[in-house]
């Protein structure tokens, strides 16, 4: 369970174990009372507070070598160009859910 003086920068884990995030590292980007949006791989995802638990505090060193390891992890070793003919195959093959996100990947790849 999330603590209740979390705040927006903190690092969490997500515990909701039928989610595609399970077990993956999140930031918070906004919290109320009833839920919290945390953002993972460049996506936002919405959880209870009691789905995520507090890995680190933003600020502290342990804040920092999570984000490093999350970071070294991210290397894109494709081109736009190559996520647009996987789009086009996706398409092709009428798989949406990975056609969507290719999409939000080249999204995030759009933005660095």
């Amino acid at each position: 369970m999330l603590p209740d003086n979390a705040r927006s920068g903190d690092l969490v884990l997500v515990h909701k174990e039928d989610d595609e995030y399970f077990y993956m590292y999140g930031e918070i980007v906004e919290r109320t009372e009833s839920k919290v949006k945390i953002m993972i791989n460049g996506r936002i995802a919405i959880y209870a507070p009691d789905e995520i638990h507090l890995a680190a505090r933003a600020g502290r060193n342990l804040h920092e070598e999570i984000k490093e390891q999350l970071e070294s992890k991210e290397p894109s070793l494709l081109t736009m160009e190559d996520i647009n003919d996987l789009i086009n195959l996706a398409i092709d093959m009428e798989e949406w859910e990975w056609a969507k996100d290719l999409v939000n990947r080249k999204q995030v790849m759009s933005t660095k």
